[in-house]
């Protein structure tokens, strides 16, 4: 065997070695954006019922509109969210967590003490998240 074809194997195992790692990273690429496309999605609806709840002059809690809030997206790909930016993680999970938790209120709290007031920075952050994405 020649050097010739010796060194023409290392140049294809190298030149196959770098595609096969742009592609992993095209492919995490578009993963990561189609999974920000769904999570804005959500906001977005989230949003609209948040604006639609707020001109109806009802609080939060008593809205018949509070379970129309949605998390499953959320929900089923917080795993994959890891791979996200570490400031958009925390806007994103301080955000779900905000409705989340809401909604649990809505179930638990709300016959408790129906007057507790709802986060007023809640659109603040629903804002924040919807401009980074």
């Amino acid at each position: 065997m020649s050097i010739d074809v010796l060194l023409a194997g290392a140049l294809g195992a190298l030149i196959v070695f770098v595609l096969g790692v742009l592609l992993e990273w095209w492919r995490r690429e578009r993963e990561r954006r189609g999974l920000l496309r769904l999570f804005l999605a959500e906001i977005n609806h989230n949003e609209i019922v948040i604006k639609a709840i707020d001109e109806s002059g009802t609080s939060l809690p008593e809205s018949p509109h509070l379970d129309k809030l949605k998390t499953e997206t959320w929900e089923e790909n917080q795993q994959a969210a890891l791979g996200l930016p570490d400031e958009l993680l925390e806007a994103l999970e301080r955000v779900m967590n905000s409705i989340r938790d809401g909604l649990g209120m809505r179930e638990t709290e709300i016959a408790r003490e129906p007057s507790r007031p709802w986060n007023p920075h809640f659109y603040a952050i629903f804002t924040r998240v919807h401009n980074t994405l």
